[in-house]
Order: structure tokens, then C-alpha cells, then sequence
């Protein structure tokens, strides 16, 4: 980033910083704040157009999703009528922001450093704050919860359990449950404590069942056909407050036919009002410079059978 962008003469000198730098600071700040986001990417984005509240439509489904049929119809019988049980969640959208300051003196005396990295501290402050609200929304609004026994089949076809930590079995039972409700699990999110239990199984990284040694890339990849988001933010009950126990087996987020009998069902909604933004104010006072960055957004969880809550994978 150029030094002009915060105000700094390519040749020395100050230059007074004014609107035409805020696209370099949200451009920082942003690229800061998405990286954290692991939460977000479970939901699906609805902008609100202006409003501050929207309502969106659900279906008032049992805890075990019977199949969706159609009835028999005699000649000459009426044809029944199906009220499909519908309801509705209003989300409100709620403010959140931050901000920094810059004094005159890290500008007049060339602190580039420090100002890039107070405004790269705001945007990971921003993302993680984000992701924060989003792992709790996801963890008040599982459909279901169970504690984790570290049961494993091994290759020998011996089974084994190691108590606190995730097993093979707790990651296909989680599959199984959501079957039953006619939905097909796609991602499993683990705090790096459950990335390290899934390592140490050998079912997911035996060079003699895939022909190449696991991990050759740094990644997990897949496991039992979800693919594996790691992060601290897991459990997580209100910002800056960790649960490292506990992951999700989730879907309805991405892919395009996440019910088994074809019906679109989304786990939630992250609805955003205002994306974040950012601002800068001459406190004439403080003889600095004040930077901000805000947002308006409310995740929200609409069909809580998306979610399988995993807990008590707190062994190291």
C-alpha cells in the first residue's frame, strides 16, 4: 500500500488524509476481517434493502421429517387439500463497530507499520466478532446435542473408544441422525482440538487406503464425506468467551439439493443491513485521526434440524 494512501508524500512530508483514502482503508480492513469468518460461510446472506428488520418464512417441521407424499385419489373424489405448516422469523439487525487512532505524529514521522497494523488489528476485531456472533447463534439453535465417546473402528475391525475426544462413530452417528431427518450432512467445523482427534485416526490419512500419505497438502480435506472447517471460535457463547469442546455437523448451506427428498432447507440466515464500513474522523483535540469500522447484520438459525451439536471433545 502506498504511503500517499495514508497520507504520507511519496518523497517525505505530511499530507492532511481526506475521503479519497477510505477506499484504502477499507480495503485493509476488510482483507483483515473475512479470514475469520468461518462461522458466516454456514449461512446464507440476505440483505435487507434499507430495513432494519425482515421477515422471512419457515417450515414447521416435526423433529423427525415424515415423507413428502401425495394422497390417492378415487374417480370422481375430491382432491385433498394440503396446509403446508408454515411460520415466520422477523431478524433484526443490530450495530457493531470499532476504532483506532492515529496520531498526527505516526503520520508526520512515517509509522507506517504501526498504522497498518492498528488498522489490521480492526479488521480481525471485525471478523472475529462476526464469527463470534455466528458460532453463537449456531450453537443456541442446534436441533440436536450429544456428547462425544471417541469411539473408532480400526482397520483390524477392533473397536476402541478414548473418552474426550471425537471418534469415527460420532462423526457417522451425527450423518445417521440427520438422515432420519431426510437431510444429507455436508460440514463438519472442529475447534483444533477435534482437527487434532480426526488426525490421529488412521482412517482418514493411511497411505495404504488412499496411495498417498495423508495431509500431503496441510489440509484435512474430507471426512466421512464433510468437508472440515477448523476454528478456536467453536462453542462459542458471547464474544471474546471460547467453549473448545464442542463441534457441528451442518447442512443445508451450500449445496444445491441438501435434503434427500429434494427440498430446499436452508439452516439460516446471516442478514446484513450494512456491510463493514469504514470511517475517519480529525479529532482536532486528541490532535489525531480516529478510524472506524462498523456493520449492521443479525445471523439468525431458521431449521434447527441443520445443526448436530457435538460436545465434550475437550481432551488435547
Amino acid at each position: 500500500m502506498a504511503f500517499s494512501e495514508f497520507g504520507i508524500g511519496e518523497i517525505g512530508g505530511v499530507a492532511i488524509p481526506n475521503q479519497n483514502n477510505y477506499p484504502g482503508l477499507s480495503q485493509i480492513i476488510v482483507e483483515y476481517a473475512m479470514p475469520p469468518q468461518v462461522f458466516r460461510q454456514l449461512f446464507l446472506n440476505y440483505n435487507t434493502y434499507g430495513k432494519q428488520s425482515v421477515t422471512i418464512p419457515k417450515e414447521d417441521t416435526p423433529a423427525n421429517t415424515p415423507a413428502m407424499v401425495a394422497s390417492r385419489v378415487g374417480e370422481g373424489d375430491e382432491f385433498p387439500l394440503n396446509i403446508l405448516p408454515v411460520s415466520s422469523s422477523t431478524i433484526t439487525v443490530y450495530k457493531m463497530g470499532q476504532g483506532y487512532q492515529v496520531t498526527k505524529e505516526m503520520i508526520m514521522f512515517q509509522q507506517i507499520p504501526i498504522i497498518q497494523q492498528r488498522l489490521k488489528r480492526l479488521g480481525i476485531e471485525m471478523g472475529q466478532t462476526i464469527d463470534w456472533d455466528c458460532a453463537s447463534v449456531i450453537s443456541a439453535g442446534a436441533g440436536a446435542s450429544n456428547a462425544v465417546n471417541g469411539t473408532t473402528k480400526g482397520m483390524d475391525n477392533t473397536v476402541a473408544a478414548e473418552a474426550n475426544t471425537i471418534g469415527q462413530y460420532d462423526v457417522v452417528n451425527a450423518r445417521v441422525r440427520m438422515m432420519q431427518n431426510n437431510l444429507q450432512a455436508e460440514t463438519l467445523v472442529v475447534h483444533p482440538k477435534g482437527a487434532g482427534h480426526l488426525m490421529k485416526l488412521p482412517q482418514y490419512k493411511a497411505q495404504m487406503l488412499y496411495g498417498e500419505p495423508g495431509y500431503q497438502t496441510g489440509e484435512i480435506g474430507n471426512v466421512e464425506g464433510l468437508r472440515v472447517l477448523v476454528t478456536p471460535n467453536c462453542g462459542a457463547v458471547a464474544a471474546g468467551t471460547l467453549t473448545d469442546g464442542v463441534a457441528y455437523v451442518l447442512t443445508g448451506t451450500n449445496s444445491t439439493a441438501p435434503n434427500a427428498l429434494g427440498q430446499y432447507t436452508p439452516m439460516g440466515y446471516f442478514v446484513e443491513a450494512l456491510p463493514i464500513t469504514t470511517s475517519m474522523v480529525d479529532n482536532l483535540r486528541r490532535d489525531a485521526f480516529e478510524v472506524y469500522a462498523s456493520a449492521m447484520y443479525a445471523p439468525a438459525v431458521v431449521y434447527a434440524n441443520c445443526i448436530e451439536k457435538l460436545t465434550g471433545a475437550t481432551q488435547a
